[in-house]
């Protein structure tokens, strides 16, 4: 019979950017714990917060690109660490690791300088991972992950292995130039209470842009009963979205709060973008309350305002303009006519 796998998956990229850098295992025993964090971050996306957890790039067919990992033994014992690629998927507001080892065209340009490390109890090691993107590649974005994995020894000579394993997402788009950029935008609104009877506040994230996005941000309330003004409340996990995907981003709020009305506002980043949006909401007493579109944002009305007043000055100086070249044509006609006049 095959043997049993019972693997516990440490993913950094499933609990949003608060994660520390090494990635914490699920299983609590000691003598199993694998760390792995990204050690290189480019020079022109150093102030993008998620080039620190993930290698994300920009890549042109031919390109060739490497990213130094830490691998860390966080046990009490020597272990054998293994390093290896993983397909993922973009899909359903997450990025998800394939199973069963699967291969995509990035894992298959992906290399690593040491593919299984000896490592003692709390020591550290560096690897070189590798991406040879081929001349010919399609211009896509692509998705894997970058595992340390370790196993336990068979227990009690039973077939049951226990893995571990802690990961670093890769999104990296290949094409010519820049590419599209990034770019999102919020839809409605809705307020609601869950099953306990707790607030939630809901809204729909559309990826409008050419790379996937990580949705993180918060939610903030003002101008409640009584004035009242709670929050701001954090997005527990980021949304992943790939280009042209929407999805939801939901927030969990105090089941203290009065049903409103409240003046929302909704704060959303991926990156160095930002976002925002508000609307007046009200909470139901249980279920799903009324969906409300976002406000204009008032530097959106501040544009178009400044733009229809251009187009009005604009309009107003042709017709200035036009005038005085009719006025000046007029009075040439007059002045040819009068000579003519005269010389007969």
């Amino acid at each position: 019979m095959r043997n049993l796998v019972t693997v516990g998956l440490a993913l950094v990229f499933f609990t949003g950017w608060a994660s520390p850098a090494f990635a914490q295992t699920l299983n609590d025993s000691e003598s199993s714990g694998v760390g792995i964090r990204l050690v290189d971050v480019p020079e022109a996306t150093k102030d993008d917060p998620r080039t620190f957890t993930s290698i994300i790039d920009r890549l042109a067919p031919g390109a060739t690109i490497d990213r130094r990992v830490e691998v860390a033994n966080n046990s009490s014992f020597e272990r054998t660490v293994r390093i290896y690629s993983e397909a993922a998927t973009v899909h359903g507001g997450r990025f998800d690791a394939a199973s069963g080892s699967s291969t995509n065209e990035l894992t298959a340009w992906t290399s690593f300088d040491h593919e299984s490390l000896l490592l003692g109890p709390q020591e550290t090691a560096m690897v070189t991972v590798t991406v040879d993107i081929p001349v010919d590649a399609s211009e896509s974005e692509y998705y894997s992950v970058v595992w340390a994995e370790v196993r336990s020894a068979d227990i009690g000579g039973t077939s049951v292995v226990q893995a571990t394993r802690a990961g670093i997402r890769m999104l990296l788009s290949v094409g010519p130039g820049n590419g599209s950029p990034v770019d999102f935008d919020i839809g409605a609104l809705t307020p609601a209470r869950d099953t306990d009877g707790a607030p939630t506040v809901s809204a729909v994230v559309r990826n409008a842009g050419g790379r996937a996005v990580d949705i993180a941000g918060d939610l903030t309330l003002t101008n409640g009963p009584a004035g009242l003004s709670a929050g701001p409340f954090t997005l527990q996990q980021a949304t992943t979205l790939a280009s042209g995907d929407s999805g939801e981003v939901v927030f969990t709020l105090s089941d203290e709060l009065p049903n409103g009305p409240w003046d929302a506002t909704l704060s959303l980043e991926s990156g160095l973008l930002e976002r925002e949006a508000s609307a007046t909401i009200t909470f139901p007493d249980a279920g799903v309350g009324e969906t409300v579109a976002p406000n204009r944002s008032p530097v959106l009305l501040i544009t178009l305002v400044s733009s229809g007043a251009v187009l009005l000055l604009l309009s107003a100086g042709t017709l200035w303009w036009l005038r005085r070249r009719r006025a000046a044509a007029s009075a040439a006609m007059a002045i040819e006519a009068a000579s003519a006049a005269t010389s007969v």
